[in-house]
């Protein structure tokens, strides 16, 4: 019986508490204050990428990326953070930013910029033989035009018609004394 009074105070004080004076509103703020809790997007504009994705990031968020065109972050952004987007460029592709960093500023941001380019490399040398054998690689050839078929760095260029002579490489003859090696 001693532990009647205990628990019948207990369950007032348990009964009290959870009364918290509130008048329903919960999910409104209240108009005397500052909303702190608006969130916007951020995003921006991707261009230049060809069969490949890039990774872009900010404030701990990754977006993954191999559209060409609109993106956004997969978060909305609290008003007042600051942003700095940074990126992981695709294998082949130089990537650039611009408008990537800031800070929001009650609205959404969508002037994020982010350009890349394929890489591109080109080859180019002398060609030289031993004595009493002349190699003619096109170069010097009044209407040779240079092979800009294949530019890529991943893969090789095509050449046709090989055949070996006492260990150089060369195209087939013409049958031409001079000009090439001849069959």
């Amino acid at each position: 019986m001693h532990y009647l009074p205990r628990y019948t105070l207990f369950c007032l004080l348990a009964l009290l508490g959870a009364c918290t004076g509130s008048t329903g509103d919960g999910d409104r703020p209240d108009s005397n204050s500052t909303d702190t809790t608006s969130r916007f997007t951020l995003g921006g504009t991707l261009s230049g990428i060809s069969n490949a994705s890039i990774q872009l990031s900010t404030n701990g968020i990754t977006l993954t990326t191999s559209t060409n065109g609109a993106f956004s972050f997969p978060a909305n952004f609290i008003n007042g953070s600051n942003y700095n987007v940074t990126l992981v460029p695709p294998l082949n592709h130089n990537c650039t930013i611009s408008n990537g960093t800031g800070t929001i500023n009650g609205a959404d941001i969508s002037s994020i910029n982010v350009t890349c380019v394929l890489n591109s490399s080109s080859i180019s040398g002398n060609v030289s033989s031993t004595v009493l054998i002349v190699v003619d690689n096109d170069i010097n050839d009044p209407g040779a035009k240079t092979n800009v078929s294949n530019n890529l760095t991943t893969s090789a260029q095509v050449i046709n018609n090989l055949s070996t002579v006492q260990g150089f490489v060369s195209a087939v003859g013409t049958g031409r004394a001079g000009d090439r090696f001849t069959n």
